[in-house]
């Protein structure tokens, strides 16, 4: 992992910062498993990590376009935040125009992966930015 990575994935916020100031890493360099540091912050849910990376104006773009890349299952930050029931991340995402209808491989959005966890206060974020309640996956089940 390079270092600005590992700090995203253990939450430590000064480590973060000290990487930024010291380095000027390319925060959308992806790691082996093509998480970058975004992917990493909303894994971990540190808001105020989350928070800085978007702040400094990366991760504004689609997640379709090439500068914010997804997993190998195609899956977006806000989908990560979402699976681990990382509220406040999916909450600064969304106010990031983060699009809440993208499907990951298996044409998952991240709606159904609150519904997967059972979790209705990312659910009802996720429907305030008009999130499709009638999105199909490859099973055919909606959220």
């Amino acid at each position: 992992l390079e270092p600005i990575h590992r700090a995203c994935r253990e939450g430590v916020l000064h480590k973060v910062n000290e990487i930024l100031k010291q380095k000027n890493p390319n925060l959308l360099i992806t790691d082996a498993k093509r998480y970058n540091a975004l992917h990493w912050a909303c894994v971990n849910g540190v808001i105020e990590i989350v928070q800085l990376l978007i702040d400094l104006q990366k991760y504004t773009q689609p997640a379709s376009d090439s500068a914010e890349p997804v997993t190998p299952n195609d899956m977006t930050p806000l989908m990560l935040a979402s699976f681990r029931e990382k509220s406040q991340s999916v909450d600064v995402l969304l106010k990031h125009n983060a699009d809440p209808n993208e499907m990951d491989s298996t044409e998952n959005t991240a709606l159904h992966m609150a519904a997967m966890r059972g979790n209705q206060q990312i659910a009802q974020l996720l429907l305030k930015a008009k999130a499709l309640v009638d999105a199909r996956n490859k099973e055919g089940k909606t959220p």
